[in-house]
C-alpha cells in the first residue's frame, strides 16, 4: 500500500514536471519592431529637430561663407597689387592671408563641432523618449520583444510594425519647441 502511494505521488509529480515546460512553449509570443529613422524623420519631434539643425546649419554656413569671402577679397587685392609691392609689404600681405586662412579653417572645425553638438543636444532627448514610448507600448500591449528594425535580418507576418503607433504616441508628448540654445526638452 505505502509502495503504491509512493509510486503515485512519483507519477504525479514527474507529470507535474514535464507538463511545466509545455505550458510556458504554449503561450504564444508577442513580437514587434519599429523603425527608428521613419519615427525620426515622420514625427512632429523629428521635424522640428531638422528645421532647427537646418536654421543653426545656415547660421553657421553664413559665419564661414562671410570669413571665406573676405579671405579671397585679400587674396584677390593682394594679387593685383603684388607686382608693385616691395619684398617687405608682400611678406606682411601674405602673413595676413595666412592668418585669414587659419582663421578660416578654425571656424570651419569649431562649426563642425558645435553643429555635431547640437545634434547630439536635439537627437539624445529624442531619443530617449522613442525608447520610453516603446517601452510603454510594450508593456501596455504585453510585447514579448520589439527590436529596431535595422537589428532585424528576417522576420515574418506574425512580427508588427509598430513605427507608425510610435510616431503617434511620440507626437502626444512632442515640446512645443526644440533649440539649440541649451533649453530641456
Amino acid at each position: 500500500m505505502r509502495s503504491k502511494i509512493v509510486f503515485l505521488i512519483s507519477l504525479s509529480f514527474l507529470v507535474a514536471i514535464l507538463c511545466v515546460p509545455f505550458s510556458w512553449a504554449a503561450a504564444p509570443s508577442k513580437f514587434g519592431f519599429f523603425d527608428s529613422l521613419k519615427v525620426a524623420t515622420k514625427s512632429k519631434w523629428g521635424e522640428q529637430v531638422a528645421q532647427e539643425l537646418k536654421r543653426q546649419g545656415e547660421k553657421l554656413q553664413g559665419d564661414l561663407e562671410q570669413k571665406s569671402k573676405t579671405f579671397k577679397e585679400k587674396r584677390d587685392e593682394y594679387e593685383k597689387k603684388k607686382s608693385m609691392l616691395d619684398e617687405k609689404a608682400k611678406n606682411k600681405q601674405m602673413q595676413e592671408l595666412q592668418t585669414l586662412q587659419m582663421e578660416a579653417e578654425k571656424i570651419m572645425r569649431d562649426s563642425q563641432t558645435q553643429y555635431n553638438q547640437l545634434q547630439e543636444q536635439l537627437f539624445v532627448p529624442m531619443r530617449n523618449k522613442i525608447a520610453e514610448v516603446v517601452k510603454e507600448i510594450g508593456r501596455k500591449d504585453s510585447y514579448d520583444l520589439i527590436l529596431e528594425k535595422a537589428a532585424i535580418v528576417y522576420n515574418s507576418d506574425k512580427v508588427e510594425d509598430l513605427t507608425d503607433r510610435v510616431v503617434r504616441e511620440l507626437d502626444k508628448v512632442t515640446p512645443a519647441s526644440v533649440s539649440g540654445s541649451g533649453s530641456k526638452y
